[in-house]
């Protein structure tokens, strides 16, 4: 099979898992890429151009494949209907790609995938987009806000008519629009481990990427990723990949390191390790975290940055674990509908449900009604996610305080670097909804603090 046409059958089966077996992008991309290790570093970059495009253009996709197919979308073959919606996003987004090959190439993918009695069927639908004859009428945009938003930018209905009730409809636009642009990379230094200058040094020279150091301590942009497999310097822990915004929320953690620290939900485990730089007590550290798979991740992330715990990270579930002592720090990173970063992970759109945001507030209540009494008297709460959704942000904490009359918000504005304090509202809380100028990542955060 030619290099070409092995690429877009990874790319078709990546795009089914994802969606049929609801896994994650990342971990998707991460499982074929191992299985693949004769992919060049161009083939797993296009092959990643072509499930994270597709997944981000998937309804706008599905809406104009309506058009052209007699049945509806849900009676063709998942595996069909993939190796449309990828020969579809190389037509109409990858200028590069001459839409001969696109079709040629992705009627051949699917031949290779066991369906080879659709490939006429597949050549002749990708045939009609690439001729782009066809004019399908689109929702009108005051009439038909929802379709117009959900078609134009490939959102799911539900979010639009979520988002639309509570956001201004430029402001909206500009959310819908940004997120579906490629999102920027960050890496958290380790300073005592190597300077920025000197890590910068290191990636111009060995793999030609530039660095951008930001207002955060440690934190650059780079203008691509290395390949963490073959990096000594990220072998030997100098640093991590980590968002500008997650490293933000790791910075509201008070700088005084007395007492002991508890990492609540801890894997993969990127604040923690944030925290354990800056010089946290190793011994003093206890990290929990639910599923087994992830803790072990998180104690390679440990070892890997030259780390290690006094107590072992705990596989458990921390909202029915018995804590038996006092914490000077909590952090919880809580676990949420994700809805924040989108524009990191567009899997999300598809794989969560309106549902979904109910149910995440609910452990998120009752992982903070367990963790209140372990904060000590003086103690802090760091209560962080990566949504926007008021179920998971200020209406949980409002709810928490009417029932915990011992805490209050706590004033952070002299740990919030000034460049970031217009995130900082009256309340003491940080809100940054995606979409925002300096592209960072939807997230909340706010400290509690035990005052008696």
């Amino acid at each position: 099979m030619k290099t070409s046409t092995t690429t877009r059958v990874i790319a078709i089966d990546a795009l089914k898992n994802i969606l049929q077996r609801r896994k994650h992008a990342d971990e998707e991309i991460y499982s074929c890429f191992a299985s693949h290790p004769y992919l060049t570093r161009l083939d797993r970059s296009f092959i990643h151009e072509m499930v994270y495009g597709s997944l981000r253009w998937l309804y706008k996709m599905d809406w104009i494949a309506a058009k052209l197919i007699d049945r509806p979308l849900n009676a063709v073959d998942p595996r069909v209907l993939n190796a449309l919606r990828i020969g579809m996003y190389q037509i109409y987004y990858m200028d590069r790609v001459p839409d001969r090959a696109a079709v040629s190439e992705t009627v051949e993918a699917t031949k290779s995938m066991g369906v080879g009695h659709a490939a006429s069927f597949v050549n002749g639908v990708l045939r009609n987009v690439a001729r782009r004859t066809e004019y399908f009428k689109k929702p009108d945009k005051e009439k038909e806000p929802v379709a117009y938003y959900s078609m134009h930018y490939s959102y799911p209905p539900w979010l639009i008519e979520r988002w639309n009730d509570h956001l201004p409809a430029k402001r909206l636009e500009f959310l819908l629009e940004k997120t579906n642009e490629v999102p920027q990379h960050f890496l958290k230094v380790f300073e005592k481990k190597i300077t920025t200058e000197e890590l910068s040094y290191f990636f111009l020279k060995e793999y030609g990427i530039h660095c951008n150091p930001l207002p955060l301590e440690g934190c650059v942009q780079v203008s691509r990723l290395p390949d963490i497999t073959k990096c000594t310097y990220y072998q030997q822990g100098f640093y991590q990949i980590q968002s500008e915004t997650s490293q933000l929320m790791a910075s509201l953690v008070n700088k005084d390191h007395d007492g002991y620290l508890l990492d609540a939900c801890a894997s993969p485990g990127k604040k923690l390790l944030c925290l354990l730089d800056e010089g946290f007590d190793q011994d003093k550290v206890i990290a929990y975290e639910i599923y087994p798979k992830r803790a072990k991740i998180l104690n390679d992330e440990i070892r890997r940055a030259g780390f290690k715990l006094g107590n072992p990270v705990v596989t458990a579930d921390i909202s029915k674990s018995e804590l038996n002592r006092e914490f000077n720090h909590i952090l919880l990173d809580a676990p949420c509908s994700s809805l924040g970063v989108i524009q990191r992970h567009p899997e999300m759109k598809w794989l969560k449900k309106p549902q979904d945001i109910e149910h995440y507030a609910q452990v998120q209540k009752e992982i903070l009604e367990h963790l209140a009494p372990s904060v000590a008297i003086g103690g802090e709460l760091l209560y962080t996610v990566c949504s926007f959704e008021p179920e998971e942000t200020t209406e949980q904490i409002d709810l928490f305080l009417r029932n915990h009359t011992e805490f209050q918000r706590y004033d952070i504005l002299e740990r919030v670097h000034p460049y970031y304090q217009k995130y900082l509202k009256s309340n003491h809380e940080i809100i940054i909804y995606p979409g925002n100028t300096d592209s960072l990542d939807g997230f909340f955060g706010v400290v509690l603090k035990r005052v008696k």
